[in-house]
């Protein structure tokens, strides 16, 4: 009976790592993997080798690469907020609109258009014969109660900006949307960058391991445990790259861009360490965000709808001039006429009130939407502030102590496997918490850049960088600690 056999191979675009496990490595592999070059721990990433497939014991899986192996361009976020401001249709449709409504005030401010009449009556059918036949022409002009087409004017223009206001809402949300498609794409990008690290450094473990089986020194199991490190990689990796693309089309769908559009590479976001205090920024918020502007303006539109409505019950009234000719027996006359017709409103009141009703419970109701819009800017301020102080902590502690402490932790157990000295489940465990540490930092400064986009959006600023920073747009926020 044959001994059975077992094949893992992981296939990459620029390298071909085999390796067959039966009774011994084979020493051409080991002699073919020593050659091979090796990125050294914390070298820079230039390219990156694309996933072809995998193959374990004959099965095949496609794993298809969805970046280009060299790394694009750097790309800034405020670069890409000004694109996104400039081609975002949805915004383009929201001006539009905008613009619509600042074209109603004059419309409706003019007179109702005025109406002739021309008439011919008593005219002979048999002989039709004009001379005999009386000639009528009207001219009505209405003129709405006093008053009537300033406040309708008025509902307009108010009506006109608080779309307007909105518009620049809308601007801020697109802003925060787009640094937050874009932090997610860095965090994804990271992750990537990370993985192919680790990557070769499961590699250099995987040689190290062969070697030392080859002299006896472990056992069989560290090979098979490194090829299992290196499939699981390969596993993360995959997940990794969806989310690259998933996160590009999210990203180019706000830039107006083909969703399969190359982007460039994300920046990690600049830590900002003086920052404003929380109350400051809450108060400056509640005082300058388009949003309550907006709002606002929707109550001072229904408080002029409310004064429309009342005056809508005062009698309107309409001028009518009229001349007509005729033939009489003692030959053909002519007459003026000038008629005045005034509306009585006071006869079905009922809807007039009515009207007034409903528009009093509109006003009611935007009133609170504005304190309601208030409430949720102070409440996303101080979210987003909470949120970006603790990441700021974060990002600085892994950056200062947990990724140095891992790395040195992770040579030592190197160092030690070579001499013998300690397992080889000790030295994955020391570079499975090296890449978790790594990709929580990555993660942290994804969710500091989120938590400044959030920031932008609850303040209603399109820059929140500079907000932060003490932009003139900022003057009125005070240092942080100076509300204490």
């Amino acid at each position: 009976m044959k001994p059975l056999r077992l094949t893992l191979a992981l296939v990459v675009a620029l390298t071909t790592f085999p390796a067959a496990v039966a009774a011994g490595p084979v020493p051409q592999e080991r002699e073919a993997r020593a050659a091979s070059p090796t990125r050294q721990e914390g070298q820079a990433i230039t390219s990156r080798p694309a996933i072809v497939g995998t193959h374990i014991g004959g099965g095949a899986a496609v794993l298809p690469s969805l970046r280009s192996e060299t790394r694009s361009t750097p790309v800034d976020v405020g670069t890409l907020v000004e694109e996104a401001l400039a081609n975002n249709p949805g915004l383009e449709s929201i001006r539009q609109r905008w613009n619509a409504a600042q074209a109603v005030p004059a419309g409706v401010h003019d007179l109702p258009d005025p109406s002739i009449r021309f008439g011919v009556y008593n005219m002979p059918l048999d002989t039709l014969n004009f001379s005999r036949g009386e000639f009528r022409f009207q001219y009505r002009q209405e003129f709405p109660a006093r008053g009537t087409r300033d406040r309708r004017s008025a509902v307009a223009e108010l009506e006109a900006s608080r779309q307007g206001f909105g518009f620049e809402t809308t601007r801020v949300e697109l802003a925060a949307a787009v640094r937050r498609a874009y932090y997610e794409l860095y965090f994804a990008e990271r992750a990537s960058e990370i993985h192919h690290q680790h990557l070769a450094l499961v590699r250099e473990l995987s040689t190290v391991a062969e070697e030392l089986y080859a002299t006896r020194q472990v056992q069989q199991e560290n090979v098979l445990r490194s090829l299992v490190e290196l499939s699981q990689l390969f596993g993360q990796l995959a997940d990794v790259e969806s989310r690259i693309g998933i996160a590009t089309a999210s990203l180019n769908r706000l830039l107006h861009r083909p969703a399969g559009a190359l982007m460039g590479t994300p920046q990690p976001p600049r830590i900002i360490r003086e920052r404003p205090g929380m109350q400051s920024l809450i108060e400056w918020a509640v005082n300058q965000h388009p949003g309550v502007a907006e709002a606002t303006a929707a109550v001072e539109r229904d408080q002029a709808a409310v004064e429309l409505e009342q005056h809508e019950s005062k009698p309107d009234f309409s001028i009518t001039a009229e001349w007509w000719t005729g033939s009489t027996p003692v030959g053909r006359t002519y007459r003026y006429a000038f008629l005045v017709t005034t509306t009585l409103p006071f006869v079905h009141d009922t809807k007039y009130n009515a009207a007034v009703d409903r528009t009093l419970a509109s006003k009611r109701s935007t009133e609170a939407a504005r304190l309601d819009v208030m409430d949720r800017i102070s409440e996303g301020v101080s979210s987003a502030w909470i949120r970006l102080q603790a990441q700021a902590r974060i990002v600085e502690l892994y950056q200062t102590s947990v990724i140095p402490q891992s790395q040195q932790s992770l040579e030592a157990a190197r160092s030690a496997y070579r001499t013998g000295s300690t397992s080889f489940v000790t030295v994955v465990d020391n570079e499975r918490t090296l890449l978790l540490n790594r990709l929580a930092l990555a993660r942290a400064e994804a969710d500091y850049g989120t938590a400044v986009a959030d920031l932008g959006a609850a303040l209603g600023v399109v820059d929140p960088e500079a907000a932060l920073g003490g932009s003139p747009t900022a003057s009125e926020l005070a240092p942080e600690g100076a509300s204490q």
